[in-house]
């Protein structure tokens, strides 16, 4: 089994090609996009193992061109941020699976196993957050970064009756009574990108 592992950190990739180390396994890293695409021009993995967050990057990103080229690819997101939004977009991408990088070794393998044996591996929570609209999204980021209802009523090119109307729906949705749950419950479900 030939794998690609794509993380800006080495000594994550290291430990991934000792956690790996096999004689049936050959184990790839790359830091740099550019040389991950060139080496992709003359060979592709069995599985690509892609972190989402690429310096300044993202792994979405970089997944999305990736299997616009080569939709066979096999990608398999790692991540230390197991959101629930996260592992909707890596399905929505199609991606073959999501991968907290607080696994056991052991269990990392089993699951690249299974992902190169045809199957898909998503934590058990994968749909939570398929519920909200992409403009229910949208106008939740849009409050989270202070923008009053008027104003997303505006940038967006909706009425404010409109914009409440969808607020209404995301409390019900996300369980909450206020935009400020609804924002602190955004960002628990990876809804809302804050970064660390």
């Amino acid at each position: 089994m030939h794998i690609i592992v794509v993380d800006d950190h080495i000594l994550f990739s290291d430990g991934i090609v000792y956690a790996l180390a096999d004689d049936t396994i050959k184990v790839e890293t790359f830091t740099d996009i550019q040389k991950l695409y060139n080496s992709l021009k003359t060979e592709l993995p069995d599985i690509l193992l892609l972190d989402i967050r690429l310096g300044n990057i993202s792994g979405f990103e970089v997944g999305k061109h990736l299997l616009d080229l080569y939709p066979e690819i096999k990608i398999v997101f790692i991540s230390g941020y197991n959101l629930p939004e996260y592992h909707y977009k890596a399905i929505m991408l199609g991606a073959k699976g999501f991968i907290n990088k607080s696994i056991q070794s052991s269990c990392l393998i089993k699951l690249l196993v299974s992902v190169y044996n045809g199957e898909t591996v998503f934590p058990e929570n994968e749909n939570n957050t398929a519920v909200l609209t992409k403009r229910e999204k949208e106008i939740i980021c849009m409050i989270a970064k202070g923008f009053l209802q008027e104003t997303v009523a505006v940038e967006l090119s909706i009425s404010r009756r409109t914009v409440n109307n969808h607020l209404q729906s995301i409390y019900k949705k996300l369980n909450v009574n206020s935009a400020s749950e609804a924002i602190v419950r955004g960002i628990e479900l990876g809804i809302i990108d804050v970064e660390i």
